[in-house]
């Protein structure tokens, strides 16, 4: 093939990739529709009565889960109490595993994939805003201070203990936890963890395979009760561009209980509050579409495939449009959801970098596996 013809070729692959939908295509953001390893366990007077209790107890429990992923917490009070056909209608699919029956009981372990297409109409018909965007991994960098010593990969950090008991949820912010073995401690200690030195924090972001890292710092304070147990905790949130984000709050907890009920209590707060400000930047806000000109690189053919996978998977944008082709780039125009900065965000995750040079947009694709944007 010479290098004439591979414009040709490009156009080619490009109409038929890019043809416009009118919204997110089913396939996009899959796995946030995915429930698994919903535990069931019912009885009743039969096993085929027990297997139908449990399946439409994990039904509404996992339908539950994936509506509580979905939207921040200020809008859990609004969302609807369906019925079970209702919530039928809205599963795609069933995988059952680790079945086990008698007479009378049914235990199962549960997967639901759910109707990409139907959960959005379903919020967006009550107008509750949700975000099916999910966050690349954090890493949470837990700093503990007692008593005026500042301690990360030491034996005495409860804090490090405290992340590590969190069960695992259903988030769309996966956090890892350090081991806190030799190789973090050669990686970066406590003092440039809160200094948020770049050189340290991507040391030990590249060992999890992380995207971005939280330092979060729980400082034990001597409360005005004496029978209570006092940590101020604060959050600074590193991402790529030199961007960080941080919060501050101070926390309260019985002293006859000690501290270790208050530190996992805590745990969990900081979790939910990092997927509360993700799930605020990533909302998709259907009273907002706008389109974005942009400018794609192209250096093969791979390139195309890559950038077309990858932004089919961006539930923000609603359609791409092919404007321009010429040898090595191509101009689309980007119909989607939000303001630049939400778009930049969402395509961050799929690896594509959204970028304003001289006036222009630039987009741009990593190689697999490789970051690529700023979150």
């Amino acid at each position: 093939m010479t290098a004439a013809r591979v414009p040709s070729l490009s156009l080619g692959i490009l109409l038929l990739a890019l043809v416009p939908v009118s919204q997110p295509a089913a396939a996009q953001t899959s796995e946030v529709f995915v429930v698994a390893g919903v535990a069931v366990d019912a009885t009743a007077e039969t096993a085929a009565k027990a297997r139908d209790i449990a399946l439409g107890q994990g039904q509404r429990q996992a339908a539950a889960i994936l509506l509580h992923r979905l939207t921040r917490r200020a809008d859990w009070g609004r969302l609807p109490d369906l019925a079970d056909t209702e919530i039928a209608e809205l599963v795609q699919s069933l995988e059952v595993a680790a079945e086990k029956t008698s007479t009378t009981r049914y235990l199962a372990r549960l997967t639901f994939q759910f109707k990409s297409g139907a959960v959005r109409t379903l919020l967006r018909g009550r107008a509750i805003p949700y975000s099916e965007t999910a966050s690349r991994p954090v890493l949470v960098i837990p700093v503990y201070e007692a008593q005026g010593v500042q301690l990360l990969w030491d034996d005495g950090n409860d804090w490090l203990a405290a992340w590590g008991r969190r069960p695992a949820t259903d988030s769309l912010v996966p956090l890892v936890v350090p081991l806190g073995d030799l190789q973090d401690l050669a990686a970066i200690g406590v003092e440039d963890a809160l200094a948020g030195q770049d050189a340290r924090l991507a040391a030990i972001k590249a060992r999890y395979d992380a995207a971005s890292a939280a330092v979060v710092q729980a400082r034990r304070t001597a409360p005005l009760d004496a029978d209570k147990i006092a940590l101020d905790v604060s959050l600074v949130w590193y991402r790529d561009g030199g961007e960080s984000q941080a919060l501050v709050e101070s926390f309260t907890g019985p002293a006859a209980d000690g501290v270790r009920p208050l530190l996992d209590r805590v745990a969990a707060a900081v979790a939910a509050r990092l997927e509360e400000v993700w799930k605020e930047e990533t909302l998709l806000r259907f009273d907002a579409e706008t389109r974005l000109s942009v400018s794609l690189p192209l250096g093969s053919l791979g390139d195309w495939v890559r950038a077309a996978r990858r932004l089919d998977a961006v539930a923000e944008i609603k359609r791409v449009e092919l404007a321009a082709l010429s040898t090595g780039r191509a101009l689309l125009v980007l119909h989607y959801y939000g303001d630049p900065v939400q778009l930049t965000t969402a395509l961050a995750q799929q690896d594509l970098r959204l970028e304003q040079r001289d006036g222009y947009w630039t987009l741009t694709v990593a190689a697999d596996g490789a970051a690529a944007a700023p979150e």
